[in-house]
């Protein structure tokens, strides 16, 4: 289905069901393209962690968060800080949204 260029048009797909509040669809074409092979980036992780928070997937979220760099070697790097910064405000955004700010301090200490 995602392969050369049209990978681009998964990304954007993800996007566009997140910005609509369909998460769960969001996801769907987030694994497509792993099961295709593709090895998701930096901002396509920005833009799944993002389509989880509406949608009210919290654990879906912590999960990829921490697969990121395990799974699919997505690393922070010094000129990724920006990029980190961004994927823990989506973690926060989902906390808070779905009111389990509780377990934000156990979250925050895996990430240090």
């Amino acid at each position: 289905m995602f392969t050369g260029k049209y990978q681009h048009a998964a990304g954007a797909m993800i996007v566009a069901y997140g910005m609509h509040g369909r998460g769960k669809d969001a996801l769907a074409v987030f694994n497509e393209m792993i099961k295709q092979g593709h090895k998701p980036d930096t901002i396509t992780f920005i833009s799944v962690l993002s389509a989880c928070s509406p949608a009210g997937l919290v654990e879906d979220a912590l999960t990829l968060y921490s697969t990121m760099a395990t799974r699919f070697c997505v690393q922070q790097d010094i000129r990724g800080w920006l990029s980190y910064t961004r994927h823990l405000n989506c973690i926060v955004d989902a906390l808070s949204r779905a009111g389990r700010m509780d377990i934000y301090s156990h979250f925050r200490g895996n990430t240090e």
